[in-house]
């Protein structure tokens, strides 16, 4: 009875050392889950529209999406609660600067229109030049897409664009009510992005005073880019492999997306009851490369020195040193 008993317990003993080991080890196939979580505007849902879709698939990750305002953007990256954010382009130098190692993944595109000052249809202001004394509505003066605008104010047509006593008084005020403040004549001109930029145009009650993209890129002679999708430096060395997979998942959405544009947006349109004409157009107004180019990564290093110059910005890494080509290396 003895031996019965030492025999049980050495099975016993055995079955708990290989159900530990069992529970300690990933089961073959298991997929590493990512969170990722981004700006809620329309260009970013039809940027990883196939993904969510199921269009682009892997085999190795499952992403977890998740949208948010700016101030939750900039909450979650201090945090570290998301594997993948994205940012504005300025907030990793910045990041950086603080010993948050930023490193970025993907350029979050180039705006082509759509970030506009506009002023009522019957304002007296003729150009940008006329903003000297005047009031301009903007959602934030951290905000990287306005930051590009001031530039191409201060550059091109010669304002002094400093937050106080500048020629330019700046009115911080929610996104959305920026265009009704206009039209109220509250504010002389305000700053709007995308979709805001398109419905109001679509209402006739205003013009488009200066268009900060065309401005911007024909100043400075370098792409205009306000966004990017970020991770961290510990996320890479944890998980290197997904996140590679992540950026090829990204290119893959992208590049679906753009390649079946009907498909696209006649699918976000009847889940979000809004028109298929205006997806079309902010699609035409944000053009992704998906991945990180050499000429997105130079335009990156001449917002930063431009911004440096302005005082936007007391300084800034080596370029190279942020960004993470990882999937990309070598292809």
């Amino acid at each position: 009875m003895m031996m019965h008993a030492r025999i049980l317990a050495r099975a016993i003993a055995v079955s708990l050392a290989l159900g530990l080991l069992i529970a300690a080890t990933p089961m073959a196939g298991a997929k590493t889950t990512l969170k990722a979580l981004y700006f809620l505007g329309k260009p970013q849902d039809m940027a990883v529209w196939a993904i969510k879709k199921g269009i682009v698939k892997s085999d190795a990750v499952e992403v977890e999406f998740k949208t948010g305002d700016i101030s939750a953007l900039i909450q979650a990256l201090g945090a570290r609660t998301y594997d993948v954010i994205e940012t504005s382009a300025l907030a990793v130098p910045r990041a950086n600067l603080r010993g948050l190692p930023l490193r970025v993944l993907a350029s979050g595109g180039r705006v082509a229109g759509g970030q506009v000052v506009l002023v009522k249809k019957d304002s007296p202001l003729k150009t940008a030049a006329d903003l000297k004394g005047k009031s301009l509505a903007i959602s934030s003066l951290g905000s990287t897409s306005v930051a590009l605008m001031r530039l191409a104010l201060w550059k091109k047509y010669g304002l002094n664009i400093a937050e106080q006593g500048g020629d330019i008084v700046w009115k911080e005020i929610p996104l959305p009510t920026i265009p009704t403040a206009v039209q109220r004549g509250q504010l002389d001109a305000g700053y709007t992005l995308q979709d805001a930029s398109a419905k109001s145009l679509e209402s006739g009650e205003f013009r488009v005073l200066m268009d900060a993209s065309v401005d911007y890129e024909s100043t400075f002679k370098a792409q205009y880019l306000p966004s990017v999708w970020v991770t961290y430096e510990t996320t890479i060395k944890e998980k290197t492999a997904a996140m590679k997979e992540f950026q090829r998942m990204f290119y893959e959405s992208v590049k679906y997306g753009r390649e079946h544009l009907d498909e696209m947006t006649a699918d976000i349109a009847k889940k979000e009851n809004i028109s298929q004409k205006l997806l079309k157009t902010l699609a035409a107004w944000n053009v992704l490369s998906g991945k990180l180019t050499p000429e997105e990564i130079a335009a990156y290093e001449t917002f930063f020195r431009i911004s440096k110059e302005a005082g936007m910005l007391p300084e800034y890494p080596p370029i190279n040193s942020m960004m993470w080509l990882g999937y990309w290396e070598k292809k």
